[in-house]
Parts: C-alpha cells; structure tokens; sequence
C-alpha cells in the first residue's frame, strides 16, 4: 500500500466560492453588493421569525436607502419545498411594489430561507418545479443573481453552490447542486 502522500490523484478538484464580507456591521455592505449588479428591484426572501425580529427590515432599509424598491417575501416554512419555492416565486411573478420587474434576489435568514432564495433564483430562469433539478449539474441556465445575507451559522448555505428542498410528492428530501447555483455575494455579519 502507498503512502498517503504518493498516491496519485484521480479526479483534479477546483473549488470556487461566492465572495464573502465578513464582520460585525458587514450587513452594511448588501447595498453595495446590489449596486455591483446594477439590481433595481430586489425581492428579499426571509422567514417570520427573522422578519418579526427586524434583521429583514434592517436589511430591506438599508436597500432601499441606496435608491433600490424593495419587496419582501417573508413566509418561508422551516423546511423548504418544492411547493413553497413555487409560492416564494409567485410572489417573485407578482412583482416589485412599484409595479416594476425584480431583477435580483436577497436571501436573509437560515439555511431555509437561503434555499428559498435560491429556489427562487433556478425559477425566474427555468420552468418548474425545483424537483426536475435534482442532482448535480442539470440546471439548464443561470437565474438571476441573488446576495445571501446568514442570520444562523451551521448549514453554510451562503457558500455551496447547492439547494436542499421536501418534496412531499414523491416523500423525500433532496437537492440540486450546480455550479450556476453560486450566490453573486455572501455578507455575513456576526452582530
């Protein structure tokens, strides 16, 4: 048996990850992140909890204070699903509130609410559901672009190029992972 250290490897592994701003006041920098993608009209996508403690709207006024209309989505169940990402992206349909197109997406909360996002994203390029999606590099195309902002640390979803959903059809839990599932940002702020 070889060493470990003389052992060829078989597959070369390349790993690419969404930029990061990381530090406490940090979250004052997804306005910035915005601007990079010349975004207008952003959906946040939240949960109730993060929405009724005022981090979503801490965030959402800090957008709308660099001149982006913003509109918030803030029913994202604690498990995401294939049936709740089609009611996030209704509300994506729906449309900003000044009558206008979103043209990117803000994930703020868990890891739930991050997939959502994503969730959200694979659908305002490709039909639906999510579920035609998993496994690992099916997603025809690129969505639009969305900054995740974590208020839990643990799944590191703001991260991985990858989306984890119930799909209570077919009882069972599973995700799509592909390298046009990458965040354009992650801002982590630790306060």
């Amino acid at each position: 048996m070889l060493p470990l250290i003389d052992r060829p490897f078989d597959l070369p592994v390349s790993l690419r990850l969404a930029p990061v701003t990381f530090g406490p006041g940090a979250v004052v920098q997804v306005p910035i992140e915005i601007g990079r993608l010349g975004a207008r009209r952003v959906l946040l996508v939240t949960d109730p909890g993060v929405s009724a403690s005022g981090v979503a709207g801490r965030v959402r006024d800090l957008i709308e204070a660099s001149g982006v209309i913003t509109g918030i989505y803030d029913r994202v169940p604690p498990e995401p699903s294939v049936a709740s990402v089609e009611v996030a992206f209704d509300a994506w349909k729906a449309g900003a509130p000044d009558g206008g197109s979103y043209d990117a997406v803000i994930g703020v909360g868990g890891g739930s609410a991050l997939d959502t996002a994503k969730g959200v994203s694979i659908r305002t390029a490709n039909d639906g559901p999510v579920s035609k999606y998993f496994g690992v590099e099916l997603l025809p195309a690129r969505g639009v672009p969305y900054v995740l902002v974590p208020t839990t640390a643990g799944t590191g979803s703001e991260m991985t190029p990858s989306a984890i959903f119930d799909d209570t059809d077919r009882q069972l839990k599973a995700g799509i992972v592909s390298s046009r599932l990458m965040a354009a940002a992650a801002i982590v702020d630790p306060d």
